[in-house]
């Protein structure tokens, strides 16, 4: 009778310790769940430009964030200072920390693994960026592969994004804000969704960017797309390739570029030069699309100065139609004695501008903008000429 007893003893608790291991592991999954909910609360209050660094300290410091060294090089490590500073903070089950076995476990009854992270960058003291991104296992069998995130941030500025890139992505109509859908790489494959505002960017602009809902991740069922985990950003990718689809190719042609155009790069490119051309070279072949203009460098408005060279490839505009073959020299823009805005990317490579608005005549309008702008974005205030609501010439 006694054996009998024990026996049903044992198989009730072999019935119920499972599933009192689930009711703990779906509690703590809920908690941690809340913490990141308070997590992108508090990385949403810091005002990009505004908040400070011992703003940003004490955040990190609440979560035990770690300081991301990541202008690391080869033969240095810059420590965090006051001046230059990322702070990261790390929440969640990441998979990389669960063993194999464990993880396929959890999966199985509905727990699956996820990370949070927050970053806070600093320089001179000031908040110039803020992050938040979310990466979650997707439900079995998602199209888009085995991993869902979305990650959202808020710059200072859209880093190196030329006229190009922004022409592309439709940046004249809604300079402040972007969202992209970049390639994910990662084991199992999986999609990845970026939103970025500036701070420049109106409420509801920065409420989209940061809107990510958590009910697919501490639900049983999990997330299979990501617009259940970032609704607003996809519906923003959406419409953005839509408008991208509408856009038309543009000629060569060193025309004038709208102040709306004209402040945003000024905003995001590294080097705003003016200089003024000392001369023309001939084009070589007449089916050249570079054509040799030396310049003297005479003022650096924002950049380094001792980085610049003194002479620089231009496109060669494109042909009056009547006509046959290719312009046989650069508009009246590059006669010797004329002054003009350059507008370049840092790097080695991608060093010839864009005769869309990177390549702009020094007039007083022009000037004025860029001098503008530039202020604005060293005092840390909002850019007129970006405002919501200013209207293109």
């Amino acid at each position: 009778m006694l054996s009998r007893r024990v026996a049903k003893l044992v198989l009730a608790l072999l019935l119920v310790a499972p599933l009192g291991a689930w009711v703990v592991l779906r509690v703590s999954l809920l908690i941690k769940v809340r913490e990141a909910k308070a997590l992108l609360s508090q990385v949403k209050a810091l005002r990009v430009r505004e908040s400070t660094f011992q703003d940003a300290k004490r955040l990190a410091d609440q979560y035990n964030g770690k300081v991301e060294d990541h202008w690391k090089t080869e033969d240095r490590s810059d420590p965090c200072t006051f001046e230059n500073c990322k702070f990261m903070i790390s929440l969640g089950t990441w998979p990389d920390r669960q063993p194999g076995l464990l993880k396929e476990a959890l999966r199985f009854v509905g727990i699956r693994a996820y990370g949070v992270e927050g970053a806070v960058g600093v320089r001179n003291g000031r908040v110039i960026g803020t992050e938040f991104g979310v990466t979650t296992e997707a439900t079995p069998g998602s199209v888009g592969g085995q991993w869902i995130a979305a990650v959202a941030k808020i710059s200072d500025r859209f880093s190196q994004s030329d006229y190009s890139r922004g022409h592309r992505l439709v940046l004249d109509d809604h300079p402040n804000r972007e969202v992209i859908h970049p390639h994910f790489t990662t084991t199992g494959g999986g999609q990845i969704i970026l939103s970025e505002v500036t701070a420049d960017a109106n409420a509801v602009e920065k409420d989209r960017a940061f809107d990510f809902r958590f009910s697919c991740i501490s639900g049983l069922r999990g997330c299979s797309e990501l617009r259940e985990l970032a609704p607003s950003a996809w519906e923003d990718l959406t419409a953005s390739s839509s408008e991208q689809e509408e856009q038309l190719e543009e000629s060569i042609d060193y025309g004038e570029c709208s102040r709306r155009s004209l402040a945003r790069i000024a905003r995001d490119l590294d080097n705003v030069l003016l200089v003024e051309v000392r001369r023309a070279f001939p084009i070589k072949k007449a089916e050249d699309r570079l054509q040799d203009v030396e310049l003297q460098l005479i003022e650096v408005r924002k950049g380094q100065p001792d980085k610049h060279l003194s002479r620089f490839p231009l496109e060669v505009p494109e042909a009056d139609p009547a006509a046959s073959g290719r312009s046989s020299r650069l508009p009246n823009t590059f006669s010797p004695a004329n002054q003009f805005l350059l507008f370049l990317k840092e790097g080695e490579f991608d060093f010839i501008p864009d005769p869309h608005c990177e390549v702009v005549p020094a007039s007083r309008e022009n000037l004025a903008v860029v001098r503008q702008t530039l202020t604005q974005l060293e005092h840390g205030v909002p850019i007129t000429a970006l405002a919501d609501g200013h209207q293109r010439p």
